[in-house]
């Protein structure tokens, strides 16, 4: 019988998350395996966000804020213990992406994602996606959000 052909390793967000040079921007924030309670603990309805994460198989977040130039990025990427989990929160990360006045539009296909979508009014836009059991979202003004997700897609997909 052979033996069933193993995935990349799952790697904590704070190993995958992209690094201050990727983004191309100084980092001017950022937190690292952000467990259940401590994410669930900055929600206004704390019970609820317990509840709801949870049901997601919440594993932990890492954080990154960059600035500089005008230029603003802010990322959030999760892991969670199975896909069916990973597509719940995609479902919220999506729904914060296309908050008005943020505008839907479809996401590049240069993003590599399992589920994408990209917001935009003016400066503003917003990313979220779903690759696997990691969901991530951007947020920025005056930056190629494009590009940073890209990157994270295909920093979740290495070995």
């Amino acid at each position: 019988m052979p033996s069933p052909v193993a995935g990349p390793p799952l790697r904590a967000p704070a190993d995958n998350i992209l690094s201050d040079q990727e983004a191309g921007l100084r980092r001017t924030a950022g937190t690292d395996h952000l467990g259940l309670a401590q994410a669930a603990e900055q929600e206004e309805n704390q019970p609820l966000a317990l509840t709801r994460f949870r049901s997601w198989g919440w594993v932990e977040e890492a954080t990154r804020s960059w600035a500089g130039g005008g230029s603003r990025a802010d990322e959030v990427l999760l892991l969670l213990t199975r896909v069916e989990g990973a597509r719940l929160a995609y479902e919220d990360f999506r729904a914060d992406a296309v908050t008005p006045p943020l505008q839907a539009a479809a996401c590049p296909a240069l993003i590599r994602a399992d589920e994408c979508i990209e917001g935009r009014a003016g400066a503003l836009s917003a990313i979220a996606a779903r690759v696997g059991s990691h969901v991530f979202r951007f947020r920025g003004t005056n930056t190629d959000l494009e590009r940073l997700a890209a990157l994270q897609a295909a920093r979740i997909r290495l070995p």
